[in-house]
């Protein structure tokens, strides 16, 4: 047994372990930025009023970094709940990868899957969200695919319990030719003013287009082009054309096109 060590816990602590007991200590702003400059992470937060912050403290959002050179930004507003036994978590455990996240309208979302810490690592992945997104409680995961975009639109809304999977644990291949396999091929791609509902299933290579409702409990496995639609299902398919929504309740709704 090793009678004394010391690791970073990849977020904000230094870990001292006398005869086996783990201690805490945080590290001071000098301290962390040391850290992440030799290993070339960045975590950046655009204020309002045109400033830059390194490394910021943000309620109900925590982020670790495990992997070199990667990069998180954020646009204020940023609004993330804060529950007691939840929060947002991010984790980097891979090298080059990058999450970018302008200003939203809040939620409770956990990025996974940039490799864990086994030392399995997933390179060269990018997260980018554009403006007024809000999620219920929605998980993204990797799942050991690299080379992969997941990216959102503006003012889309997304539900509870809503998981995207942008690659696969295990490999499914082709008996005679088994070079092709079930690796992702980009991603993910979803455009503005998109509605998910609750408890959605979306998978690698989608595309969802813009105006699109994605019905309550449907799993989506393929590429859409056609936007103003509902799909829903599992596997998904247009079920309704010619349709767009709004956040208001539809008695609100109703009053504004009375007018």
């Amino acid at each position: 047994m090793t009678l004394f060590s010391t690791e970073f816990d990849g977020y904000k602590h230094k870990v001292i372990k006398i005869f086996g007991i783990k201690f805490k200590k945080k590290l001071s702003g000098k301290e962390l930025a040391k850290i992440h400059a030799e290993k070339g992470n960045q975590f950046i937060l655009h204020k309002e009023n045109g400033d830059i912050e390194e490394f910021p403290e943000i309620p109900g959002l925590k982020v670790q970094f495990f992997g070199t050179n990667c990069k998180v930004e954020l646009w204020e507003p940023v609004n993330f709940k804060q529950h007691k036994t939840s929060q947002s978590s991010w984790h980097l455990y891979g090298d080059n990868n990058s999450i970018e996240i302008k200003k939203n309208a809040g939620g409770n979302i956990q990025i996974l899957g940039f490799g864990d810490i086994t030392g399995q690592k997933t390179n060269n992945n990018k997260v980018i969200i554009d403006e007024n997104f809000g999620a219920g409680n929605l998980t993204i995961h990797f799942k050991f695919s690299s080379d992969c975009c997941l990216k959102i639109g503006k003012n889309c809304m997304f539900s509870s319990d809503i998981l995207l999977l942008l690659g696969d644990s295990h490999t499914v291949f082709d008996i005679d030719n088994p070079h092709n396999t079930n690796k992702a091929k980009f991603g993910m791609t979803i455009g503005n003013h998109v509605w998910v509902g609750r408890e959605v299933l979306l998978l690698k290579d989608i595309i969802i287009p813009d105006n699109t409702i994605v019905g309550a409990r449907s799993l989506v496995n393929k590429q859409f082009t056609k936007p103003n639609t509902i799909i829903a299902g599992s596997p998904a398919k247009v079920v309704k054309e010619n349709v767009n929504w709004d956040r208001r309740y539809p008695d609100e709704y109703e009053k504004t096109i009375k007018q």
